[in-house]
C-alpha cells in the first residue's frame, strides 16, 4: 500500500482527475495501480449510494418497501436513508409545524405578490389560479380529514385552488402541548391531491393575499353563530387569553345573492382564525372581511347544486369555516324517490350519482400516505404471517366520549332519544360484554357469509385511544383464553416501530398521532371490520374499505361493535 493515505473527506473533496494526476507526480506506478484501484472502488459505492437514494425519493413510496422484506415480515431494520419522509419540498415543515402563534409572513406588503405556481403544473382539475380557498379545520384527526375532502369538492365547484391547511392533534394526545401542528404529509398523500386539484402552499397563500382573508364562507343557520366557538375551542389554535375579549363584536357584511345586510361575529374567534392562518382577517382594502352564509331550513346543509349560486362572492382570498358535513348530494331512497342525503350515505347509494362519483375521486386522492400504507402492510405481515385479520374499532373512551355521554345523562338525559339510549348501553358494557359482542359477531359474520372452509379466523386487531389499554389488554386475556384468539393492539405497533423503524427520526415528536392513523390503514386491510357506530374514525375506515376493495377484504360484511 502506499505511504501516503488521505483522509475520507479530502478523498470527496477531489474529484478524480485532479487526484489522478496528483497521485501520477507522487507515486510509483504499483503504488499509482493501488489508488485507482481504491478510488475506483470509491467511486462505484458512492455513485451507487447516490442513485439508490435517487431511486428512493422519486419512487412512489415514502418508505422503500422491498420484496425480501415483506417476505420475512418486514423485520429487518430500515436504512437512515430509507427513512426520509417524502413530503413535496414546498410543504415546508416551519409552516406547518410551527408554533401556534408563530408566522413567516412579513404584513405590510404594498401590493399584492405575484400569482404563486401550483405545486403540480397540471392536475386533472385546473382551477382559477388567481382565487383561493383555504378550510379551518376542526375537531379530531378524523373531523379535519372529512373537512378537508369537503374543501376539495367546495373548490371543485367554485373553480377555486386549493391551500393545503394546517393540520393539528388530538386534544388527548400527549404530545400535543408540545406539537400541536402535524406536517399535513403525515396525514394525506400531498401529491396525490396535487394531482386532482389545483393547490398552493399556505406560505404562497400567505404571501399572495398579503397575509389578509378577502372573505369567510360559512353555512351556519345563525348569523351570530358564525365565530361563537367555545373558548377551549379557541385555544386549539392559539394561547391567548380568550375572556378578556369574549363577547366583543364587529360589524360584518352577509352576501346570499343580491341581499346583503350587516350581522356581528366575535372578534374572539376572528383572532382564533387568524392564528390558525397566521393572517389577518380583514379585506385588503381594510375594511371587515365579508361572510358570505347560507340560510336554510336544514342548519349547515347545503344541495351540491346549490354551492355555486350560494357561494357566489368573487373575493380572491376566503376562508371555509367549519366544513364538516355540510354537503347533500342527490341520491335516492328505497323506494326509487330522487332526495338529498349526506356524501356518506350517496358512497353507498344506488344508483350513484354523478356528484357521488365527485367524491369517490376526491376520497381515492386523499389517501394516507405511502410510507402509513406500507408500514401498515409490513405490520400485518410480520404478526398474522399472512393469514386473515379480523380489525374492531373501539373508540367509547373514559377521557372523551364517555365523559360527554355522562354529561348528557347528569343534564336530565337532555339530548336526542337515539343518542341517549346509545350512551347508556355504551356506558354500561365492561370489557367482558366487549370481548362477547366481538366474538358473536365474527361467528355470525363468519357463519352466514364466508363459504369459504379454509380460512382460519384467529387474528383479531382492536385499535382504541391510548386511554383504553387495560381494557383492550383485559379484552386480550379473554379472548385468548376463550377460544385461542390472538388479538393485536397499538403497543405492538409502538414496538414494531422502535424495533424496524428507530432511524426514522420524524416518527418521534408526532408517534401517538402516527400510530393511529397506522391503525387505520391496518383496520381498511381486516377481512371484517367490526366498527363503532358514531365515530368518524370508524366510519372513515369503512369508507376506505368500500373505495379501495383490497383483495382479500369483505367491506359488505361490515358490522357495528354495540
Amino acid at each position: 500500500m502506499p505511504s501516503k493515505a488521505f483522509s475520507r473527506k479530502q478523498c470527496f473533496r477531489l474529484n478524480l482527475l485532479q487526484t489522478a494526476r496528483y497521485y501520477q507526480e507522487t507515486y510509483t506506478s504499483t503504488e499509482k495501480r493501488e489508488w485507482l484501484v481504491l478510488l475506483f472502488i470509491i467511486g462505484v459505492l458512492f455513485l451507487f449510494r447516490v442513485i439508490s437514494s435517487s431511486e428512493f425519493m422519486t419512487g412512489n413510496s415514502d418508505v422503500t418497501n422491498h420484496a425480501a422484506k415483506k417476505k420475512t415480515g418486514g423485520l429487518e431494520s430500515v436504512t437512515r436513508a430509507e427513512c426520509n419522509l417524502k413530503s413535496v419540498e414546498k410543504f415546508k415543515r416551519n409552516v406547518y409545524e410551527g408554533e401556534r402563534n408563530s408566522s413567516s409572513v412579513i404584513y405590510g406588503i404594498s401590493q399584492r405578490a405575484r400569482i404563486p405556481l401550483p405545486v403540480v403544473k397540471i392536475p386533472v382539475f385546473r382551477m382559477d389560479a388567481n382565487r383561493y380557498i383555504v378550510p379551518i379545520l376542526e375537531g379530531g384527526a378524523n373531523n379535519q380529514l372529512f373537512e378537508f375532502r369537503e374543501t376539495v369538492y367546495v373548490a371543485i365547484k367554485l373553480n377555486r385552488t386549493l391551500v393545503i391547511p394546517r393540520f393539528f392533534k388530538h386534544f388527548t394526545d400527549s404530545q400535543e402541548k408540545k406539537t400541536h401542528y402535524i406536517h399535513p404529509g403525515h396525514r394525506v398523500h400531498l401529491l396525490a391531491v396535487c394531482k386532482l386539484i389545483s393547490c398552493v402552499t399556505l406560505d404562497d397563500f400567505q404571501r399572495t393575499c398579503n397575509g389578509k382573508l378577502d372573505a369567510i364562507f360559512s353555512t351556519a343557520n345563525q348569523p351570530t353563530e358564525i365565530f361563537t366557538q367555545a373558548a377551549d375551542d379557541c385555544r386549539l389554535y392559539t394561547d391567548f387569553s380568550v375572556h378578556k375579549i369574549w363577547g366583543a363584536m364587529i360589524d360584518v357584511e352577509l352576501e346570499k345573492g343580491a341581499m346583503s345586510r350587516k350581522r356581528k361575529f366575535s372578534i374572539t374567534n376572528a383572532r382564533a382564525v387568524q392564528a390558525y392562518l397566521t393572517m389577518q382577517v380583514g379585506r385588503s382594502d381594510g375594511d371587515p372581511p365579508l361572510i358570505t352564509q347560507i340560510r336554510s331550513s336544514s342548519p349547515r346543509k347545503l344541495r351540491s347544486d346549490d354551492i355555486t349560486e350560494s357561494f357566489k362572492s368573487q373575493e380572491r382570498c376566503v376562508a371555509y369555516f367549519k366544513p364538516l358535513f355540510n354537503i347533500l348530494l342527490p341520491g335516492y331512497n328505497k323506494r326509487g324517490k330522487k332526495i338529498h342525503i349526506s356524501t356518506t350515505e350517496a358512497i353507498e347509494n344506488h344508483p350513484i350519482s354523478d356528484e357521488a362519483k365527485l367524491v369517490i375521486e376526491i376520497i381515492k386522492h386523499t389517501q394516507h400516505p405511502s410510507y402509513i400504507r406500507n408500514i401498515a402492510i409490513n405490520f400485518i405481515a410480520s404478526v398474522t404471517q399472512d393469514q386473515p385479520l379480523v380489525t374492531v374499532h373501539w373508540r367509547f373512551n373514559k377521557g372523551d366520549y364517555k365523559k360527554r355521554c355522562k354529561g348528557m345523562l347528569l343534564r336530565n338525559r337532555k339530548g336526542p332519544p337515539g343518542k341517549v339510549k346509545f350512551c347508556t348501553r355504551t356506558l354500561s358494557m365492561t370489557a367482558v360484554d366487549i370481548a362477547n359482542s366481538i366474538e358473536e359477531k365474527i361467528l355470525a359474520v363468519r357463519l352466514e357469509n364466508i363459504s369459504n372452509s379454509s380460512i382460519t379466523l384467529k387474528h383479531i386487531y382492536i385499535a382504541s385511544p391510548p386511554s383504553e389499554s387495560d381494557t383492550v389488554n383485559t379484552i386480550r386475556d379473554i379472548l385468548k383464553n376463550k377460544k385461542g384468539w390472538i388479538v393485536h393492539s397499538s403497543e405492538e405497533i409502538a414496538q414494531f416501530l422502535s424495533r424496524k423503524y428507530r432511524l426514522c427520526k420524524f416518527l418521534k415528536p408526532h408517534i401517538n398521532d402516527i400510530i393511529s392513523t397506522i391503525e387505520m390503514e391496518v383496520c381498511s386491510r381486516g377481512i371484517v371490520y367490526l366498527r363503532s357506530p358514531r365515530s368518524t374514525w370508524s366510519t372513515n375506515v369503512h369508507i376506505t374499505r368500500i373505495i379501495q376493495s383490497v383483495n382479500g377484504t369483505f367491506p359488505n360484511l361490515d358490522r357495528d361493535i354495540i
